[in-house]
């Protein structure tokens, strides 16, 4: 047999092999769980068995998302794969191709919206399918002979940004909910507070971020980018440049050419415009407002910081978790007269939720990874003592969230299960659960605090409808 002709069958067999290998994946989860899959017309669930009431309530939804999801994009995406992590304690999900599938972390945070949790990924993910399914046309189809589906992630990697990805995604999960990013004040308050202060940065800064400056991130400026594009120009110009970007993707900017071709402009023009409505309609809204004089606590800072969940410590003490560029995150205790700061404890890797303070103690959570699966992780609670200065790790393999003092002895905090089973627990000193309390029909517990008069948790419960404050007597449960 010729020798050229084994030696190009070799180098053919090889790229064939290497088709099918996976270059991104987020780790592995635990070897005793047991997968099973559900399948539809439109997508493949794979879920541990204790998943199952959420993997079919999931499969259900993206059957209704294959033609709602992608309706303003004017593409109904094929089948994808969608695999769900139940043994982490952060809240996350993904799209990548290479192969083509969608990942969820099912565990909610404790900054959740409205919106039910597996709702808000299967709309907003799902999105992520439809922009990249879309981009495979033209020359990225023909690419793809080539180079397998790793052709559609490199186009969509190249041509199509960030902000346009999170954004018009976030402008879906608002569109098809009553929740969504888009009706939280506070997802486009510091961009507001930026521009009415600041006025508008550069597309670059608002987009890359600064060293100098606080920059929301590419989700806050995505959003008001896509939205006001629509709300001006209709949904095509988005439907459009993706469609171009697919099919011309051997030119040097599809993307931003697609952008003229719709609305006359390119995209830092159009940004400009874009935002220089926004910051007219905020500053009429500001011009409304009676404004209230106020004292700050804490002490000019050349660089941005951040300070969250204020706590209070005595009569002249408060204690903040501060946060920043160039800052490790902290809790740290302010002087309410004088702004003066000191450093109580650097925690460990911690969620964005609060903690607490009372009875001389504070107490957080901090994410702890198990040492051999990566999608296995723990969120366990400790314990500060102000007086001795002693730290004291409180629970081991936990799932806790949000936890609040009731007395020096006794903790409370919110509870997931692997299986996504809601509760309040509360615990002794030693970490030791002492009662459980379900939340009706599973709602979800979010920063419950503490009412010493009435020995009751005050918190939000976010269901299928919404979010509502309610009240747990821990007497009665």
């Amino acid at each position: 047999m010729n020798r050229h002709f084994l030696t190009t069958f070799f180098i053919l067999w090889l790229f064939s092999q290497l088709a099918y290998t996976q270059y991104f994946a987020p780790g592995t989860d635990p070897l005793n769980i047991r997968w099973k899959q559900i399948k539809t017309p439109h997508v493949r669930v794979v879920f541990s068995d204790d998943m199952a009431p959420d993997a079919m309530r999931l499969a259900a939804m993206i059957d209704t998302l294959n033609y709602a999801g992608g309706y303003s994009l004017k593409h109904q995406p094929r089948k994808i794969s969608i695999l769900l992590h139940s043994r982490t304690v952060y809240a996350n999900g993904f799209v990548s191709w290479a192969p083509r599938r969608s990942e969820f972390f099912t565990t909610p945070s404790q900054s959740l919206g409205s919106m039910d949790w597996i709702q808000n990924l299967a709309i907003h993910e799902y999105r992520h399918v439809v922009q990249m399914d879309k981009l495979n046309t033209g020359f990225t189809r023909f690419l793809g002979y080539l180079f397998g589906e790793q052709a559609v992630g490199a186009v969509g990697g190249l041509y199509l940004p960030f902000w346009f990805l999170e954004g018009d995604a976030v402008v879906t999960e608002t569109l098809l909910s009553e929740s969504g990013r888009g009706r939280e004040p506070e997802f486009e308050q510091q961009l507001r507070a930026q521009m009415l202060e600041k006025g508008i940065y550069s597309m670059s800064k608002a987009y890359l971020g600064s060293y100098r400056h606080y920059v929301p991130n590419h989700y806050n400026m995505g959003y008001l980018m896509v939205a006001g594009v629509r709300s001006k120009y209709g949904s095509d110009v988005w439907s459009n440049a993706v469609l171009r970007t697919g099919r011309r993707s051997y030119g040097l900017i599809p993307f931003n050419r697609a952008l003229k071709k719709s609305t006359g402009m390119y995209k830092r023009s159009l940004y400009k415009s874009v935002f220089s409505q926004w910051q007219q309609d905020w500053q009429h809204q500001d011009s409304l407002i009676e404004k209230n004089e106020y004292q700050p606590v804490t002490l000019p800072d050349n660089d941005f910081v951040s300070y969250k969940y204020i706590k209070k410590l005595d009569d002249n003490h408060i204690i903040a978790e501060k946060s920043g560029l160039g800052v490790v995150k902290s809790f740290v205790k302010i002087d309410i007269d004088t702004g003066s700061e000191s450093v109580v404890v650097i925690p460990g890797l911690h969620d964005d939720e609060p903690f607490d303070v009372a009875s001389g103690v504070m107490v957080w959570t901090e994410m702890e990874p198990h040492w051999r699966w990566e999608n296995q992780m723990f969120a366990n609670i400790y314990l500060y003592d102000f007086k001795s200065e002693n730290i004291k790790k409180l629970t081991d393999k936990g799932r806790y969230y949000s936890p609040v003092v009731i007395d020096n002895n006794t903790f409370a905090s919110v509870n997931v299960s692997e299986s996504n089973v809601n509760s309040i627990v509360l615990l002794n000193s030693e970490g030791v659960e002492i009662k459980k309390i379900l939340t009706p029909e599973n709602q979800f517990p979010l920063t419950p605090v503490y009412n010493r008069s009435a020995n009751e948790l005050i918190m939000m419960l976010q269901g299928y409808d919404g979010k509502h404050i309610a009240a747990c007597d821990l007497n009665s449960g």
